[in-house]
């Protein structure tokens, strides 16, 4: 990895969530793996000890990282997956596969050539990569599989300035979702109001969300609640699930690819 200026690694799996006993091991990117992909994609200072070197190099890797995976990866921090663009390939040649694709596109390398350079001078000039609007949707699939206290306030709530929940309400519904999703690690976590309160300021820290407010406020004579969030009436929920099931009919499953720009990453999605 030292003076490389790209990383990339291809058909990433990550280890899937077990039960070892009483214990569960949601899976996912491991804590060691984290925190170097952390410092890299943070551009930080690393050691790293070399085999036939007894002196350990530090200094910063300015490589971009390329994860490249036919699965949404579970990155285990919400902080790693907002330093990666996400880039979604909805087209899938499984069973159609053109074995004339090289010659094919030997012709078009002139053209493939100027597209990239306009491409590239676009960046110089603009400084930095963006997020496709097309991978948009993948990047949400990969927050909410790497932070599910966040899919979960997405599936079950509405941040509303209005609104209000009282705690045990919303520990309920989160119990309930775990359950029915098979996140049994949060599930564990979050079992008290306590616990609940401290994931909803985590949460409103990393969204940066000024209306929600997690001390609890009870007027006289009423139950305590939170303010700035409901849950979902019955139609919006009915409204969300057909929704899914429209689209989950219209659009082809995606595999995905995931790549690291300047501090963020790509995140590529094909089939």
């Amino acid at each position: 990895m030292i003076g490389k200026k790209v990383g990339v690694f291809p058909d990433v799996r990550f280890k899937e969530g077990k039960w070892y006993g009483q214990n569960y091991d949601a899976g996912g990117l491991d804590h060691v793996s984290k925190e170097m992909t952390l410092k890299i994609t943070g551009g930080d200072n690393v050691t790293i000890f070399r085999k036939w070197n007894s002196v350990a190099w530090q200094g910063v890797l300015v490589m971009k990282v390329i994860l490249i995976s036919n699965k949404i990866p579970h990155l285990n921090d919400p902080i790693l997956v907002s330093r990666f663009i996400t880039i979604a390939f909805n087209v899938s040649f499984r069973d159609r596969e053109d074995i004339l694709m090289r010659e094919k596109l030997e012709a078009e390398l002139p053209g493939i050539a100027n597209r990239c350079l306009a491409a590239y001078r676009r960046l110089c000039q603009r400084g930095s990569f963006i997020q496709p609007p097309s991978g948009l949707k993948l990047a949400k699939e990969v927050a909410r599989n790497s932070y599910p206290f966040q899919a979960f306030i997405e599936d079950r709530c509405v941040l509303d300035r209005d609104g209000s929940v009282r705690p045990i309400v919303l520990l309920w519904q989160l119990q309930e979702w775990c359950r029915e999703n098979g996140e049994t690690d949060l599930l564990r976590r979050v079992t008290t109001a306590s616990n609940l309160s401290k994931a909803l300021k985590e949460y409103i820290q990393k969204e940066n969300i000024q209306e929600l407010n997690t001390k609890l406020f009870r007027a006289h004579g009423d139950d305590r609640v939170y303010l700035g969030i409901r849950l979902k009436t019955k139609g919006e929920l009915s409204a969300d699930w057909n929704g899914s099931a429209v689209e989950g009919k219209v659009e082809a499953k995606a595999e995905l690819r995931l790549i690291k720009s300047d501090g963020p990453g790509v995140f590529r999605r094909r089939i």
